[in-house]
Parts: C-alpha cells; structure tokens; sequence
C-alpha cells in the first residue's frame, strides 16, 4: 500500500499550490502521507507531523517530497499532547512563514471490537481524534488569523482550510480553498456538511477577505 501511495495520485484533481504551505497531521502512513505527496505533487511546501519524527517512514517521506523540488520540514507532533502541538506549529512556522492548509489526518481506532474496547483503547482515542483535532485546529488556526488575509487564489476551488479528515469538523479561514459543489464564504466556522444543507449557519470568528 505505502509503496503505491508513494508513486503518487493517478488521477488526483488538478490544482495549483505553488507559494503555499500545508502542514498534515500522522503524515507517516496511509491517507497522511498519501495528502503529502498530492499536496508537493501540486507545488505546496510541507510541514509534517509525526508521532515519531526520527522513524524510517518520516524519513523517506521527507526524501520523497525533496524530490519533487519541495521543501519539507518534519516535525514531532503527537497529538494528544498540546505541547507538541505548540512546538510542531511554532517549529513550522519558522522554518515556512506561514500555514495556508492543514490537513488534520491524525487518527486512530481501537484494535479490537466494540465489545471488548477497554477504557485505555476509549481515551486514545478520543485523546487523538478528538482532542488532538481540536487543539491542531486550535493552534494553526490561530497563525492563519495572526497571518492576515490573503488575495483570493487565481482559482477559486482553492479555499485553505483547516479540516477534521476523519471527522468532517472544520474551521475555515481566508486562505485561498475548497468547498465543493458550493462554495462557502471565506473567514467562516464551517459545520460538516449534512449540518449545513439542514440550514445550519454559524458566525465567523475570522477577519472577512478585503
């Protein structure tokens, strides 16, 4: 599987993200690495986030991305401690100037079955998927409004914003991104969407694009 994530995505939508940044949350394996890959594939230089930084699988990934001509910063960040949190974004930040994408992929589930989760298994997980996409969100947030509002993209699919992968909560900034089939105003909270076609609104906490 990861060698296959590795040669690319055959396919992938088409978009230009020369100029911008992303920084991917358990960027090691599966669907994180897979974003990584897809985002350098499309210019943006990348900040990874990884349970262990110095792993086999940090390295080659940092050494994929290189190769196609992007900068990549790895970064020691797990998610159910808010320090690292701190330290991974302020350490990202420094190295790229400034975060236009997150993607919030960092998520687990409990090897066994329901009926034999124990309260361990139970507070990982949340600690992670919940917890951690929170504080993540919380904090990359925080640079993107402290970074100002940007000219909106020459192409408007491209909407940053900062997304629960797993979960589908989200907070939307003016960061150029996307939002499809609709498109939902820049500098605003974003509910998942089966929230938004019952009507859902919720007021922005952003500075609204000039």
């Amino acid at each position: 599987m990861s060698e296959s994530i590795d040669r690319g995505i055959p396919g992938a939508p088409r978009f230009d993200l020369a100029g911008r940044t992303a920084l991917v949350t358990g960027a090691a394996r599966g669907i994180g690495r897979g974003c990584a890959i897809g985002l350098a594939q499309a210019g943006a230089d990348l900040a990874l986030g990884f349970l262990d930084a110095a792993s086999a699988d940090a390295r080659s990934l940092v050494e994929i991305i290189e190769s196609l001509g992007r900068r990549a910063v790895p970064l020691q960040m797990d998610v159910t401690r808010r320090e690292q949190i701190v330290s991974a974004t302020a350490a990202a930040l420094a190295a790229l100037g400034r975060i236009d994408v997150l993607v919030n992929n960092a998520g687990i589930g409990p090897p066994n079955p329901a009926e034999s989760v124990t309260e361990a298994d139970f507070d990982r997980t949340v600690g992670v998927n919940l917890k951690g996409t929170f504080f993540v969100s919380q904090e990359v947030g925080a640079a993107m409004i402290r970074g100002g509002p940007r000219r909106a993209d020459r192409q408007p699919q491209l909407a940053g914003r900062v997304r629960g992968a797993a979960d589908g909560v989200g907070l939307l900034h003016d960061q150029g991104g996307d939002r499809a089939p609709d498109q939902v105003p820049r500098g605003r909270v974003g509910a998942p969407r089966h929230q938004r076609q019952r009507g859902s609104r919720r007021r922005s906490y952003a500075r609204p694009a000039r």
